[in-house]
């Protein structure tokens, strides 16, 4: 998962009356739940957690701990979990977050979630409550989750129930807007939670960005159970024209506006679902990307070898870190759209492009063709399910290559159909 800017970690607090703070890894949590009737590793002993009080407490194995929250209806929900290992690897505590109702059915759940100060160990979980009462949260281990327990090398690790973000206010509309997010900080992703009073309902919220040659990324939640809300969006300028709009938005599936940026933006979401009530809610994020997010943006007009555009290459073997790492980030604009890129090597070596299409409200299969001396030595596109790879079968030479992307479908093109690729040259076959 990407570590993304939102959520100001609360500083570390290890409350020397919690009854799990005896565990030392060879009593209750070390294998069996044997622990004292004060323990936390069921619900019937949950310990109650409160808002903005950080718990610290430890897993060991398959072990689970179990915490107790108050809820009210309609009331929308974060629960933060940071590992204690500040530089955890993938045989540090992994954490899973599920919520539960009084009933033990659960509501919400989170394994990562790219929202938050966190890493790809640690936990930010999003949901709300349908109903006035008490909720259990229970935080286990990515083995425990899976249904494989695993030993960790590290076990400790801090929960927070966060204080919610403020919901639009009713009634609310493109002029008369009542929740506004600045959004100064290139590459942070804010929550934006929203809820369906009456059937259709819309909620509209301004984004005031402090850059413009960016991407803006809109996506819902997708571990949100106990919720019917079928959240569709729609994106204005600052003279309220529509500039982006997808038909549903939830769990991976993203609508994103391609440079260049405005500075103020509106967003409307609508629930489609029909349904109304304390128990219709979701969370919408909105992420104001630099350009290209670390990859390079390509530049129009680049359709053919003359207007190609230069990009690096990468001399990576392939056993030498990830194979995605920088790279460049593309576009199919329109229907007769295709990106030329152009790279030198200067030895023989193996090719191989890395591709990989990005679902932001349109999937994109690429159809791609490497030119070396004005004759194509590779070709690759897409079955419709897996994304094109192309690699070159022995050592071709040194010198000038043009590498170029099509859709294979001709019809799918527009704002949502990006792509990602990098093209490595290494001395032994991947």
């Amino acid at each position: 998962m990407r570590t993304l800017w939102l959520l100001a970690l609360l500083g570390c607090s290890t409350p020397t009356d919690d009854p799990d703070d005896t565990d030392d890894g060879d009593t209750d949590d070390s294998g069996g739940d044997t622990g004292p009737i004060e323990d936390a590793d069921d619900p019937e002993h949950a310990v109650e957690l409160l808002l903005e009080d950080p718990r610290g407490d430890t897993l060991y194995d398959a072990d689970e701990d179990w915490w107790k929250v108050a809820g009210t209806a309609g009331q929308h929900f974060r629960i933060q979990v940071v590992n204690d290992d500040e530089k955890a690897s993938d045989d540090s505590l992994d954490t899973v977050v599920e919520v539960f109702d009084a009933a033990l059915t659960r509501i919400a759940w989170e394994d990562d979630h790219p929202v938050g100060d966190v890493s790809v160990y640690d936990t930010v979980c999003f949901g709300f409550f349908p109903a006035d009462g008490d909720y259990y949260v229970r935080v286990t281990d990515q083995g425990v989750f899976d249904g494989s327990p695993r030993t960790v090398e590290t076990t400790g690790y801090e929960v927070t129930f966060l204080t919610p973000s403020s919901v639009p206010d009713e009634p609310d509309s493109l002029l008369a807007i009542d929740l506004e997010y600045g959004m100064d900080t290139p590459n942070s992703w804010y929550a934006i939670p929203v809820r369906a009073e009456e059937a259709g309902d819309v909620d509209y919220i301004k984004l005031l960005l402090g850059h413009t040659d960016g991407t803006l990324a809109v996506y819902a939640a997708g571990h949100i159970e106990s919720s019917p809300y079928a959240p569709a969006v729609e994106v204005y300028d600052d003279e309220a024209t529509l500039v982006l709009s997808a038909g549903a938005v939830g769990g991976d599936h993203l609508a994103q506006l391609a440079a260049p940026m405005g500075i103020q933006y509106e967003l409307a979401v609508r629930d489609t679902s029909g349904s109304a009530g304390d128990h219709v809610g979701m969370w919408l994020f909105a992420a104001n990307y630099e350009e290209g997010f670390g990859y390079t943006r390509e530049v129009e007009p680049n359709n053919d070898a003359a207007g190609a555009e230069t990009i690096p290459l990468y001399d990576q073997e392939p056993d030498a870190g990830s194979w995605f790492a920088g790279g460049v980030e593309g576009r199919m604009g329109g229907m007769e759209d295709a990106d030329a890129y152009t790279f030198t090597t200067t030895e023989d070596a193996y090719l191989e492009v890395a591709f990989g299409s990005l679902y932001y409200g349109g999937l994109l299969h690429g159809d791609i063709e490497l030119v070396h001396d004005g004759a194509i030595i590779a070709r690759a596109a897409s079955d419709g399910v897996v994304d094109p790879s192309l690699v070159t079968d022995t050592k071709v030479p040194a010198g000038d290559y043009t590498l170029t992307v099509r859709s294979v479908d001709p019809t799918a093109w527009g704002e949502g159909y990006f792509y990602r690729l990098v093209v490595h040259a290494t001395s032994v076959p991947r």
